[in-house]
């Protein structure tokens, strides 16, 4: 359902939201399995307090002293409460050794979500006067109550294909990059030629920045000749890297800035983005150390029922956790991935780890202009990024046969 439809909205036709009860489901038993059989490890229950920690203050405390909508804070911080459960449901996954079936499943998905969206995009472009028919039956697929999804767009000189799903196209990439590493079988060089195919179906610039970025990173990190130690500085510099990701992201969003860059433009939602970071750069400024808490807001909003949400989230979340919350979401990171038995990038592999944070970094990229990951969709991506590291990192994991 997350991989394929994105959107959730067949909860609606099946009257409640029947992902979420499940994974509900898939929490509570977790929890049950992790902590009634001792399984627990310090690190983890340090990566756990202190995000509880950053919930409790950011989550409730500063919106109540706000005057926040509850509501609002809670739906905005929901991802991270189910991140909360990232350990024990890695507890569960690796003692029954289920990592690496499901990974190979997810990326069966990923591929077939490919090759939907190069279908579409064939059939749009081969019957441009049917394509209105082929949108209209698509987004009641993707949304059986209303058809309302914005799943297929039209504009002027392009036939784009868009909707929650598209995201994992990149997730397909990142674990085709990683095959292509160890082999380059005519099979995965099909799948990469597939992967891409679809990623120019979406027409997103930041997708596009993405797979060039993750290419970058990947040979930076295979041709550098440095040994890097799995330290907590490591982990710090990988983690503040990560974070200062907002600021070449609020030159970009400067319209001129995409004009000279040589990327498609559209000049309309551009200049939304121009205006709403400038919004969230005042609003930050206003409590640059500890923000306004979930669920916080400026002026500009661009939903009615979640005015939190901006699709440059990671400078929203800045400005509702300041400076402060950063760093302690910068240390929750650093906890959170510092799970190794091994203590170097050479016992781990330094090429199978260098594919893994360029797909992390340029998930991150792309969520500075998107309200990807503090969604249901983001918690999956984040989840799977985890649990990819968990067994990156221990040769213990029951499913460590990746490499």
């Amino acid at each position: 359902d997350i991989m394929l439809m994105g959107s959730g909205k067949w909860s609606d036709y099946f009257g409640f939201p029947f992902r979420k009860v499940f994974f509900i489901i898939i929490c509570a038993y977790s929890a049950w399995f992790w902590l009634s059989r001792g399984l627990a490890t310090a690190r983890e229950l340090q990566a756990i307090s202190f995000l509880a920690i950053l919930l409790m203050l950011w989550g409730l405390l500063l919106p109540a002293l706000y005057g926040t909508n509850l509501s609002y804070a809670l739906g905005d911080s929901l991802p991270l409460y189910g991140l909360l459960f990232a350990p024990a449901i890695n507890c569960v996954i690796s003692k029954n050794g289920l990592w690496y079936d499901s990974r190979n499943f997810i990326y069966w998905l990923a591929r077939l979500l490919a090759v939907a969206h190069v279908t579409i995009a064939t059939l749009g472009i081969l019957f441009r006067d049917q394509a209105e028919i082929i949108a209209v039956f698509v987004n009641y697929v993707l949304d059986p109550v209303e058809g309302g999804i914005v799943g297929i767009n039209f504009e002027p000189d392009t036939f784009r294909i868009m909707y929650g799903s598209s995201l994992f196209l990149l997730l397909g990439f990142y674990i085709c990059m990683d095959r292509l590493r160890t082999s380059s079988k005519i099979s995965n060089i099909l799948d990469a030629v597939l992967f891409l195919a679809a990623i120019a179906a979406t027409t997103t610039r930041s997708y596009y920045l993405a797979v060039v970025l993750s290419w970058c990173i990947y040979f930076f990190f295979r041709l550098v000749p440095l040994k890097f130690r799995l330290s907590i500085g490591f982990f710090l510099t990988m983690g503040a890297i990560l974070a200062l990701l907002t600021v070449p992201i609020i030159l970009m969003v400067d319209p001129s800035f995409v004009a000279q860059l040589g990327l498609p433009s559209r000049p309309e939602s551009d200049e939304y983005r121009y205006l709403q970071s400038a919004s969230l750069l005042a609003s930050l400024l206003d409590n640059v150390l500890i923000g306004k808490g979930f669920g916080a807001h400026t002026d500009l909003t661009s939903q009615v029922i979640a005015p939190y949400s901006y699709e440059l989230s990671i400078l929203a979340y800045d400005m509702k956790v300041g400076i402060i919350g950063l760093i302690v979401t910068v240390v929750i990171f650093v906890l959170y991935a510092r799970t190794a038995q091994l203590s170097t990038l050479a016992q781990v592999g330094k090429e199978r780890f260098a594919v893994w944070f360029a797909a992390i970094f340029v998930t991150i990229f792309i969520s500075n202009t998107n309200p990807y990951l503090f969604s249901f969709l983001g918690f999956y991506l984040l989840m799977f990024f985890y649990l990819e590291l968990r067994s990156l990192l221990n040769p213990s994991h029951k499913c460590n046969g990746l490499n």
